[in-house]
């Protein structure tokens, strides 16, 4: 066994079981967790945070003891990730998501294009700017003369 598979069970408490069933059953609930975030629309991220929101207490802002993988249960939610073979940025990131109440994965990408669409704007609008300086109000030469003879 690996030393990481080791931290997995130490993690989620797992002592009273035989060891190869717990791994069993340890690989069946990461194998299902990423089954369901490859249906769902928001990836694993998403699917993480919408577990989490169901241990979430928002009156305390605290997480509940009470997640469970097999029948292992009473786990804290960094428990949960490591058990779940969940990296730290999506450990970090979902549980951002859920105690700052970020929206899903369709709601931050509309955010992302909404802040990059308003910077394009402002950039577009200090080029336009810069070239009425450049060439004399935005005219081309040939209407400024024209403007001349008026």
């Amino acid at each position: 066994r690996t030393a990481w598979a080791a931290l997995a069970l130490t993690a989620l408490r797992v002592k009273e079981c035989h060891a190869d069933d717990a791994l069993t059953v340890l690989y069946d609930h990461r194998r299902l967790l990423r089954d369901k975030a490859k249906k769902g629309k928001g990836g694993l991220r998403d699917e993480v945070r919408r577990i989490y929101q169901e241990h979430f207490d928002g009156s305390t802002h605290t997480f509940t003891h009470s997640f469970v993988i097999g029948r292992v249960g009473d786990m804290c939610d960094r428990a949960f990730a490591v058990g779940s073979s969940l990296s730290e940025a999506t450990y970090v990131r979902a549980r951002a998501d859920v105690t700052k109440g970020r929206p899903q994965q369709t709601g931050r990408r509309r955010e992302r294009h909404d802040q990059r669409l308003i910077a394009r704007r402002h950039l577009d609008a200090f080029v336009c700017r810069m070239n009425e300086g450049i060439h004399g109000g935005g005219q081309s030469r040939q209407q400024q003369v024209l403007h001349a003879q008026d």
